[in-house]
């Protein structure tokens, strides 16, 4: 008994029990039925609807947005090639030439001093004290103009490639937005 195959053949009562589930089930899924057909139907006829409404209202947008970039693009391609152009053309020697000038000058008048106090001491100009200070005077000359031109130098190298990175920043932003 209780079995769904028995020896003896038919089980009513097994039966009996299997179709009260299958009614069971069938009734669930008629309340569904009528709960779709009821509240979700409408709704999704009218997401449909404002589907069919708000797709060529959005393309429409959409068209109207790429046609505004294509024409800012070509309005500002002359000013984003400016910048681009100016940015590659930007001459680091320049800088490094003012800088080393600079340093000329400030020694050109710390020899002059130092010519001026070793005159004031009645330094011969051909002994080996005057020499031996003027050679020192060179060196730190060599030093600071070493150091003078390596550092105007990368400055300068830094200042170009921040410009170039501002100018194609600039570029990559005004083509954004699509």
């Amino acid at each position: 008994m209780g079995g769904g195959s028995s020896s003896q053949g038919y089980d009513a009562a097994y039966n009996a029990r299997l179709a009260s589930v299958a009614e069971a089930e069938q009734a669930i899924s008629q309340e569904q039925m009528a709960f779709w057909r009821s509240d979700y139907k409408p709704m999704e006829q009218e997401q449909i609807q404002a589907n069919r409404t708000l797709i060529p209202a959005e393309t429409a947008y959409r068209q109207e947005q790429v046609g505004q970039l294509t024409q800012q693009l070509k309005n500002t391609a002359p000013i984003r090639q400016e910048l681009i152009s100016d940015a590659l053309e930007y001459k680091p020697d320049s800088i490094v030439d003012t800088a080393v000038n600079d340093a000329l000058q400030a020694f050109a008048g710390k020899y002059k001093m130092a010519d001026r106090a070793m005159a004031s001491r009645g330094v011969n100009p051909s002994s080996g004290q005057y020499l031996a200070m003027n050679q020192g005077q060179s060196l730190d000359f060599a030093k600071t103009l070493g150091g003078v031109k390596t550092q105007a130098r990368n400055l300068a190298e830094n200042e170009k490639q921040k410009r170039l990175a501002q100018a194609l920043s600039a570029n990559s932003s005004s083509m954004g937005g699509v």
